[in-house]
């Protein structure tokens, strides 16, 4: 937030905010951790230190920072970075100073040299590459899924499109199942014709294997793209799947109107409230039946 408000993302001037930088700032895939690491170049120096094949540290020098699909080294610096004790500062936290602290990794402890020695390990165990793009190795672990590459990292290495591994079920071979973790995500904004929004269910609508909207949205979301949102009743009229009326009173009694219905059965006026919000809820998301 600090660079897109000074203008040194790369997304445009300072001092401004627009919907489109909203949405790419959602997928751009920043590890803040990293970017602290390699102030000073003390992330090269603890590879360099560590004994680990020298292809390890020449991934990790190249790599873009960025957890995308196609981003290489990606993969290196997380396992370090979760390991016991990588996480060592010469200035630690402060929480007078939560912005500009910790920073300067230590790279002359020994137990952050050892992380990332025990971080290579655990990558040569599973059989990963040096030069393995995060895509290849971290898919869709929910249920059914295909073999779909996701983007993200994780929030410990200082991700903001986070992803986290809770008892996967699919795509059994991959290093990183992703189940959990930035789910449905949307951005908004109000223009002088109305509402603008794009919104995405990262693990798509339904459960069924056989519908097409199993990981429809799923496979949107590994390349980075979004819904556009229905609003207006002319664009929910032209996206409509289906159409469910809810006629009729409640209860015995039933009357001519929802007052009468309520005061001849008793009912909760806010639960019943609550009940025709769901169901108009509903058809505004347009949501899809399973096929």
């Amino acid at each position: 937030i600090l660079d897109r408000l000074d203008g040194t993302d790369g997304m445009g001037g300072p001092n401004e905010f627009t919907f489109e930088q909203l949405k790419a700032l959602e997928v751009e895939n920043r590890v803040f951790g990293a970017e602290l690491a390699r102030e000073d170049d003390d992330l090269q120096d603890v590879c360099a230190a560590a004994a680990v094949d020298t292809s390890w540290c020449d991934a990790l020098a190249a790599w873009d920072g960025r957890t995308n699909t196609d981003s290489v080294g990606a993969h290196i610096f997380r396992e370090f970075f979760t390991e016991d004790n990588a996480q060592t500062w010469s200035v630690p936290f402060d929480a007078t100073d939560p912005v500009n602290t910790p920073r300067d990794l230590d790279e002359t402890a020994l137990d952050v040299v050892r992380a990332m020695e025990q971080g290579v390990a655990d990558l040569e165990d599973f059989g990963a590459s040096p030069t393995a793009t995060l895509g290849s190795l971290q898919k869709a672990g929910d249920t059914g899924a295909g073999d779909i590459a996701i983007h993200g990292g994780f929030g410990s290495t200082g991700n903001a499109n986070v992803i986290a591994i809770r008892n996967p079920t699919a795509n059994d071979d991959a290093l990183y199942r992703v189940s959990y973790g930035s789910s449905h995500i949307q951005a908004v904004t109000f223009t002088d014709t109305g509402v603008d929004a794009s919104t995405i269910l990262t693990y798509s609508q339904s459960t069924n294997a056989a519908s097409a909207h199993q990981d429809d949205q799923t496979r949107l979301w590994s390349d980075e793209q979004w819904v556009d949102w229905a609003f207006t009743p002319a664009q929910i009229a032209a996206e409509a799947q289906s159409t469910t009326t809810v006629t009729g009173a409640v209860g015995a009694g039933a009357g001519t109107d929802v007052d009468g219905a309520l005061a001849a059965t008793g009912s909760n006026p806010a639960l019943l409230l609550l009940g025709l919000s769901m169901i108009a809820a509903a058809t505004m998301i347009r949501r899809r039946e399973p096929a």
